[in-house]
């Protein structure tokens, strides 16, 4: 495991008051929000909530930092690395597939890897839930066999190559995703590679609190791709959530929304991954 997170970015992440921090100390806690994330993934902790017919999963856990802690797990076809990439690249690109986002920009780019967004949620659970705004820094990278990777997240030529080649013959042959077999559901059972696309709320004066929004507290989030060593055109996506809404919801409420949410959510980025084949198969 890796080691705990630092004083200063604990209480970046646990709900206290957020410190204007430097350039080094922002990558410095994102880098621990990796790691965090990471820790929750090897946890042996997770109870299921849901299963799809898809094989798509909801667990949650109780985190003694953050309270409580949900993931969704699902298996999808496109290669991992390709997908971290769209993810955290396409930032403006999210609310034309991703329809629980309303408004999603990049504030500020810190190096290839991490940078500072701002994003409107929609409503959830008939308006129960009312649209939240975040910003949030993300920071991602390669865990191999269990360490921190150098390796880029920007394909190089032969990757690029790989993918139009995948991506052509996918669209040609029009697989299904119900073709892929059943994610196993041992909480560790993934591969040597992972990519992970951390983030957590910070504040910037350039982005105050306003009427329009309640402002959400992103605690701590992620998407984490899983290379599939048998195939590396299939993935395990799985989607860290832990969020303090500010309000006075009941935990029924809560618990509804982000499970609904995670459930479309799985639906909605396998119809983006089909729309990412099409974009890259010339």
């Amino acid at each position: 495991m890796f080691t705990k997170l630092c004083l200063r970015c604990v209480a970046a992440i646990t709900g206290a008051k957020t410190i204007h921090l430097e350039k080094d100390e922002y990558q410095r806690l994102g880098l621990d929000c990796v790691r965090h994330v990471y820790d929750l993934l090897l946890s042996e902790d997770w109870k299921l909530i849901k299963k799809t017919k898809e094989c798509d999963t909801v667990s949650s856990l109780e985190d003694s930092r953050l309270g409580k802690v949900y993931k969704l797990r699902c298996h999808v076809k496109y290669p991992a690395k390709a997908l971290a990439n769209a993810l955290l690249y396409d930032v403006a690109d999210i609310p034309k597939w991703n329809p629980t986002v309303l408004e999603s920009i990049k504030l500020k780019i810190f190096n290839d890897r991490s940078d500072i967004t701002y994003h409107v949620s929609a409503s959830h659970v008939g308006g129960l839930i009312k649209s939240r705004d975040f910003v949030n820094l993300r920071s991602s990278c390669l865990i191999e066999d269990g360490k921190l990777s150098n390796e880029s997240l920007i394909l190089n030529s032969e990757e690029q190559d790989r993918l139009r080649i995948f991506c052509a013959n996918n669209v040609i042959r029009n697989e299904s995703e119900n073709t892929l077999r059943a994610i196993k559901e041992h909480p560790r059972s993934f591969g040597r590679r992972v990519w992970i696309a951390a983030a957590c709320s910070v504040e910037r004066n350039e982005l105050p609190t306003n009427s329009k929004y309640i402002r959400g507290h992103n605690l701590l989030s992620a998407f984490v791709m899983h290379e599939v060593e048998e195939d590396p055109n299939e993935c395990i996506f799985e989607w860290i959530m832990c969020i303090d809404l500010k309000s006075s919801l009941p935990g029924y409420v809560v618990d509804k929304g982000f499970t609904t949410a995670m459930i479309d959510f799985a639906k909605y980025l396998r119809n983006y991954i089909t729309v990412l084949r099409h974009k890259h198969c010339t």
